[in-house]
């Protein structure tokens, strides 16, 4: 949030969402060895109207979520298959 209030216009990885959605945010961004048992505590603790106040506040702030973009130097035939 506090990149979107300083005007950042895009975020590329919303690895955080799950975080900042959390109703135990400050509890588990204290965790220093982050595990799967704190992921899962992430999705227990899901609040949506926190993660709704996040999205608005991007929205106001014309703050978009931006895809990665992978460049292929070499296409490989396994990635001809799957990926056309």
């Amino acid at each position: 949030m506090e990149a979107s209030d300083a005007g950042q216009k895009s975020i590329e990885h919303l690895t955080e969402i799950s975080v900042t959605c959390s109703s135990q945010e400050q509890e588990l961004r204290s965790v220093e060895n982050w595990n799967s048992k704190y992921q899962k505590q992430t999705l227990e603790t899901y609040d949506e109207a926190k993660c709704v106040r996040l999205f608005s506040r991007f929205k106001k702030n014309g703050t978009w979520q931006v895809r990665v973009k992978v460049a292929l130097q070499e296409k490989t035939p396994i990635l001809e298959k799957c990926c056309r």
